[in-house]
């Protein structure tokens, strides 16, 4: 096996750093820089590999040579935590990223099913409907942020009402929901960890409280259908079914939320693309998934660790490394897509890792699919004349360029 000095980044012309201010804004030129110089890139910040060309990062994500538990890091550390933040570690335990091969199989063919594409064309009237409470926000508004007010609402009221969460409950497992989503930044200073996750308890109490109603009176719910290979036919722990509640918030909200907004944004700023789309909706799918490969919203990827020794590209990658694949590099690889800087709506993107490959590809990608679509449609049939009032700003996330704010003139009639 060959042996690649990590080259000094002075020497490449450029350097990898998805925090300096902009690069929220446009990733792109780096990406193409990376793609042409350095396809196998060494990112010191994080002493880690990054693969920006499609292929590579489609192998990596197959590749059993590579895991995604943490214990395989060479720099790994056990964490030590508090006695009170025993239910944040029993999600952590049980969670999918953190399950054995077997385990996390089965665990997804329990769940597969209530998110196939026969079961999510079922849920298409209250996908609707929640989309629809959500254009009520706007109701007398001339300026309208589309991030907090229609976007941000959508996948997490379908999320609650999929598990039917009473509502007085639902600031509790909103509150729930987010404090796991901003636990998993890197941002985390030591002193904010216990704030930050003080939800978690109150948020595993209510699925407690909730699992113990709906097995005296199950429902026609998706909790009620866990509930019952759990009991049934045990092939679900206890911890394994609030991890799994906790993975379909966490896969299934914030994403889908800021892919939402970047295609109301891609849309009014190809207003050409837009009017195609208008004059015939059934491109809606396609827009959507070229949005995905378009403005990817990715800006680091999942870390992977080498399990053995491994080649790439001519460069050695050391057991016990880290390996990230930047898919939103890759869905614009110029080596796969003709004119892969060109926003196309008509693109035929059915091959594109949108929602990744594998044994971890998006269990719920039918459903966000759905939302997201029906987001759009709906937004751009009520409100056909909007426009920009400014360019997004983009908040401070360790892996997401994560739409703040998003601000349109609604325009309606």
């Amino acid at each position: 096996m060959s042996e690649t000095v990590n080259q000094p980044q002075s020497d490449l012309g450029f350097e990898y750093n998805p925090y300096e201010p902009g690069f929220d804004a446009n990733p792109f030129p780096i990406f193409r820089q990376m793609q042409e110089k350095a396809p196998v890139y060494f990112w010191n910040t994080a002493q880690a590999w990054l693969l920006s060309k499609l292929d590579d990062i489609v192998n990596l994500m197959r590749d059993p040579r590579f895991s995604l538990d943490r214990k395989y890091w060479e720099f790994f550390q056990p964490t030590t935590f508090k006695p009170e933040h025993a239910d944040y570690v029993l999600m952590l335990d049980n969670g999918l990223w953190n399950v054995s091969k077997g385990d996390h199989a089965r665990i997804r063919r329990l769940v597969g099913p209530a998110f196939s594409p026969r079961a999510v064309a079922k849920m298409r009237d209250l996908v609707q409907q929640t989309v629809d409470s959500a254009l009520a926000n706007f109701e007398g508004q001339e300026i309208a942020d589309i991030s907090t007010g229609f976007a941000e609402p959508i996948p997490m009221g379908v999320m609650c009402k999929l598990v039917r969460i009473p509502d007085e409950a639902v600031p509790i497992f909103r509150a729930f929901a987010f404090a796991l989503l901003e636990a998993s930044s890197a941002w985390i200073a030591n002193d904010e960890f216990d704030r930050i996750i003080a939800p978690v308890s109150p948020g595993v109490q209510l699925l407690r409280k909730l699992i113990h109603e709906r097995r005296e009176k199950p429902g026609d719910d998706l909790l009620s259908d866990l509930i019952r290979a759990r009991d049934e036919e045990a092939k679900l722990s206890e911890g394994e079914l609030i991890s799994l509640v906790n993975a379909l918030i966490a896969a299934g909200t914030e994403t889908t939320t800021d892919v939402i907004c970047l295609a109301v944004y891609n849309l009014l700023r190809h207003p050409v693309q837009l009017q195609r789309l208008r004059s015939d909706w059934s491109l809606i799918g396609k827009a959507c998934d070229e949005v995905i490969r378009y403005d990817g919203l990715g800006k680091v990827g999942v870390p992977r660790y080498a399990l053995e020794d491994v080649e790439i590209r001519g460069t050695k990658i050391a057991k016990g490394k880290m390996v990230i694949g930047l898919l939103s590099a890759g869905l614009r690889d110029p080596e796969v897509y003709a004119n892969p800087d060109v926003f196309d709506i008509t693109r035929d993107n059915s091959n594109s890792p949108n929602y990744g490959v594998g044994a971890h590809i998006c269990v719920g990608a039918h459903l966000a699919r759905l939302e997201i679509e029906t987001a759009v449609r709906s937004l751009f049939e009520r409100y056909p004349n909007m426009e920009l009032v400014e360019e997004p700003t983009f908040g401070r996330h360790s892996y997401l360029r994560q739409i703040a704010s998003l601000k349109v003139r609604l325009n309606r009639s």
